[in-house]
């Protein structure tokens, strides 16, 4: 503590069989009256193609292949999981992020909530939406942290992004959510002078801490978490404490992985000493 080392990031996918899963969804919807006009054209499985190829390689992409996301991101809940897996892997390419941090800016001075990235907080937050979608989105939110762009974006967004993460906490998930407000830990201190944005994440990691968690590593996270957004805070750390951080420290203390306990250490000195 506090936490040096690389942004926590969702990198792998196995793009034949996210790709595959597409095409198959797509020919599902064209067979449906009420939603053939969310299938696939001849020419945006051309673009599809494409868009697999630049993800695959270092080719350029198009303009038109980016703004089709936007269309995909309106398949049904049970659908558009799939999307959500290419969507957090393009953004990882610094040309697809500048473009669509591009979209967003235009889309922001317009007035408008015609960008990607409105499009993902509203498939995030839908009540249709299952925990796979949410997981994506979580790993999304991660991936974000890979450029410098579309960490503005975050910045711009930050209070009602917490909100989104706070109603992310469930079991299957926390180990995602814990990734993430690593991600915004190590970030606040470098983007961001939002004390009250840094107080919700307080909050969130907190909340983590005081669940039964059957997974070290979470529980590793979150304290690593914790400890670097507070480090060079003392306000924050003081409010970490009437935030009900005290008993869950000392519980930690009683014992449990070496890594574990010496970052338990560094909190319970920065907090308890």
């Amino acid at each position: 503590i506090p936490y040096q080392g690389n942004k926590l990031l969702y990198t792998a996918g196995k793009l034949d069989l996210i790709f595959s899963k597409m095409n198959d969804f797509s020919e599902d919807l064209a067979k449906q009256p009420e939603m053939k006009h969310l299938a696939l054209s001849s020419e945006e499985l051309f673009r599809l193609k494409r868009l697999k190829h630049c993800l695959d390689t270092d080719d350029e992409f198009q303009p038109a292949e980016l703004d089709m996301i936007l269309k995909l991101l309106t398949w049904p809940p049970d659908k558009v999981f799939p999307v959500l897996d290419i969507v957090r892997l393009l953004i990882l390419k610094p040309a697809a992020a500048d473009y669509y941090y591009k979209q967003y800016l235009v889309s922001k001075n317009q007035g408008k909530m015609e960008n990607l990235f409105s499009q993902l907080l509203r498939v995030g937050i839908s009540p249709q939406g299952t925990k796979n979608t949410r997981m994506l989105i979580l790993k999304f939110i991660a991936n974000m942290f890979s450029g410098e762009s579309l960490i503005k974006v975050l910045d711009d967004n930050i209070f009602m992004l917490l909100e989104i993460l706070a109603k992310m906490d469930e079991p299957d998930l926390v180990a995602f959510l814990a990734s993430v407000l690593l991600n915004f830990s190590v970030m606040f201190g470098d983007h961001f002078g939002k004390y009250d944005a840094k107080v919700k994440c307080a909050n969130l990691l907190i909340s983590i801490l005081s669940k039964d968690l059957k997974d070290p590593k979470i529980r590793f996270q979150a304290v690593v978490a914790l400890g670097t957004l507070i480090y060079k805070d003392p306000k924050l750390r003081q409010n970490a404490l009437s935030l009900g951080l005290r008993p869950i420290l000392l519980k930690l203390r009683e014992g449990h992985g070496t890594d574990i306990q010496e970052c338990v250490e560094a909190l319970s000195q920065l907090t308890l000493d």
